[in-house]
């Protein structure tokens, strides 16, 4: 996966983005790193991991659909179905969608990743919180 003019976009698929387009290039298609690299990034600086009711969870957030609409994709492409949520409204911010996902394939999908930096959950007061690199 990456980024290229609009006008190079031909009939790949992609999405814009402020003027560019991200674009599944034929090279990607059929390789799960490309996936799973640009997942972990995506993951590392919008995502969350911790444990909610007693389960595994992972939670990335953005306020641009469209990106999360091909991240989203991307987790399909590797066989995981994550949910999406949104638009959450906190007043004066955009709103607000997530990926979200509790239980099931989690562990799995962190061990796949191997996250630099949000490798274990994050546990606080006792209490697990999914929400609290987003809180900040």
């Amino acid at each position: 996966v990456h980024a290229v003019p609009a006008d190079e976009s031909s009939s790949r698929r992609c999405f814009s983005q402020r003027g560019r387009f991200f674009v599944r290039s034929q090279e990607s298609q059929g390789k799960p790193e490309f996936a799973i690299a640009f997942i972990k990034g995506f993951y590392e600086s919008e995502g969350s991991y911790g444990i909610s009711k007693g389960y595994p969870s992972i939670e990335i957030s953005n306020t641009d659909l469209h990106l999360l609409l091909f991240v989203k994709d991307l987790f399909s492409s590797l066989g995981y179905d994550i949910n999406l949520n949104g638009p959450h409204t906190t007043g004066y911010f955009k709103p607000l969608y997530r990926l979200r996902k509790c239980g099931g394939w989690v562990p799995e999908f962190i061990s796949l990743i191997k996250p630099c930096i949000k490798a274990q959950p994050n546990v606080t007061g006792g209490k697990s919180d999914v929400n609290a690199d987003h809180n900040r």
